[in-house]
């Protein structure tokens, strides 16, 4: 507890990172591909570090050089300042929004 504490003190401290944007709230509320396309650039914006897993649905994992990307990936997992979430695409090219630099 004093751990979880500690940590969500200094993610605020050092970048302002939203918890629930991080954990995953509000894409997984997306019905939209709108709306998960919203949440996850909220992810992309607010969330250091960063990294994202792709799978097929298959439970494959999907490489991100892949060029049948967007085709072939299904879900993701998403780690993002201490939190992770895993999500269900309404939209595969979504994705594409957490592969910027």
């Amino acid at each position: 507890m004093i751990r979880a504490t500690l940590l969500f003190v200094l993610a605020i401290a050092a970048g302002g990172c939203n918890w629930a944007v991080c954990g995953g709230s509000e894409v997984k509320a997306a019905t939209t591909a709108a709306q998960e396309e919203a949440a996850l650039e909220h992810v992309w914006k607010d969330c250091r570090p960063l990294s994202v897993s792709a799978f097929a649905s298959d439970g494959s994992q999907v490489s991100f050089s892949d060029p049948a990307l967007t085709k072939k990936i299904h879900r993701i997992h998403v780690s993002a300042s201490g939190r992770s979430f895993e999500h269900t695409l309404i939209a595969p090219d979504n994705v594409l929004l957490l592969l910027r630099e």
